[in-house]
């Protein structure tokens, strides 16, 4: 998708990170901020500076996002002219990188549940097997759709599942 520009063109598809000369740049590598004033006055960037012209890209502050010391992505924020860079801009977009991080550890934790949900779903299909489970202190008897199937009668002849008495209250303080 298209990143996002005020007057510029965009950007489709993926770009290698080996044209921008980050990897000249060990701070990215650690997930320290990366903040470059003017892309074409500095030495990492020799040999890149046209990659930058083409994007209109005059000065970067640019955000490493790390898992487990693996780059992920960068998050980067760009102007089209040479800048210098305010300590408040700076402090804002690793705040915004710190939460697009959160927000991908989060999606990335929820993509692996449901991966692991439907293949335990699978398996318990295959195995012609059921599951129930019931919070033990005030939860109701969750069965799996198959019960009735399981145990023999149809559906509207089973009997539902029995909810669990309430917890016991604490005696009473004199």
């Amino acid at each position: 998708r298209p990143s996002v520009t005020r007057g510029g063109g965009g950007v489709r598809g993926c770009l290698r990170l080996g044209g921008f000369g980050h990897q000249g740049r060990p701070e990215i590598g650690v997930g320290q901020t990366l903040v470059v004033s003017h892309v074409t006055d500095d030495a990492a960037f020799a040999g890149q500076t046209e990659n930058y012209a083409a994007l209109e890209i005059g000065a970067l502050i640019a955000c490493p996002l790390l898992r487990q010391g693996r780059l992920l992505a960068i998050m980067m924020v760009q102007q089209t002219a040479p800048r210098r860079w305010t300590d408040a801009e700076i402090v804002l977009v690793k705040e915004v990188a710190g939460r697009c991080r959160a927000i991908i550890e989060r999606a990335s934790a929820e993509f692996v549940l449901r991966e692991h949900e439907q293949h335990l779903r699978l398996v318990i299909a295959a195995s012609n097997d059921g599951t129930w489970e019931r919070n033990s202190k005030n939860g109701p008897l969750i069965c799996a759709e198959r019960r009735p199937e399981m145990h023999g009668p149809g559906r509207e002849a089973f009997p539902p599942p029995v909810e669990a008495p309430p917890p016991p209250r604490p005696p009473a303080q004199p």
